[in-house]
């Protein structure tokens, strides 16, 4: 009768739900005192997230209902961008990239386009078709050229809020640079292709969402 009961005792306290909130796994290490799950290993393995095939930022595809804070690596690259391949995390609403890693591979000169303001209009009621030159843009910002948008503050290194060129070399010939737009917020605009660094490009809507963007990289050619 003893043997019963302490048997019965004894499955009840290991279906009882455990109380420690923190867990390590990889090791028998106690976890970090601030992590509720501690990935440990024997610096040869790493995460691996799930694996998924998104198609747009602002759809859960191929989720059902993902929720604020589901990080996923996404392994398509669409041809429109709207999507590339990297790791995505959702804020409730939408797809956010946190990485601008592609297929494609980047050599060594590479470089990000500096910050512009993208036109959502050429004057006039057009909306299809418009153009930027992105290369022309790279060099005035470059170079201290006067076509730089006056209204944006400049702040130079000194701090005194000069506008002079850049310390760098002279920029690159147009033909030297491959454009690359890596990703973008394709429910305010639609790339529809880079030609000698002037993007073509659709606007759909002028009520810009806040943390609306566009990514762009110069990769230079090796000849």
């Amino acid at each position: 009768m003893k043997k019963y009961f302490l048997t019965v005792f004894i499955v009840m306290l290991l279906s009882l739900p455990f109380t420690k909130a923190q867990v390590t796994i990889g090791t028998l290490s106690a976890p970090h005192p601030s992590a509720v799950l501690d990935l440990q290993s024997n610096d040869s393995m790493g995460l691996l997230l799930p694996r998924v095939a998104l198609t747009d930022t602002i759809l859960p595809d191929p989720l059902t209902s993902p929720v604020k804070g589901m990080f996923v690596y996404n392994t398509n690259s669409s041809d429109d961008g709207k999507v590339v391949e990297g790791i995505y995390f959702n804020d409730g609403r939408r797809w956010w990239q946190t990485n601008v890693v592609s297929e494609i591979t980047l050599p060594d000169q590479w470089f990000y386009m500096p910050s512009f303001n993208l036109p959502l209009s050429d004057g006039t009621t057009n909306t299809t078709g418009l153009t930027y030159d992105l290369y022309q843009e790279y060099v005035d910002q470059f170079t201290g050229a006067s076509t730089v948008d006056p209204n944006v503050a400049s702040v130079s290194a000194a701090g005194d809020g000069s506008a002079a060129a850049l310390p760098v070399a002279a920029p690159y010939d147009r033909t030297r640079l491959i454009f690359y737009v890596t990703a973008y917020s394709h429910d305010v605009i639609t790339v529809n292709n880079i030609t000698d660094g002037v993007l073509n490009y659709d606007v759909k809507t002028n009520v810009v969402p806040d943390g609306s963007f566009i990514n762009v990289i110069f990769k230079v050619k090796n000849n």
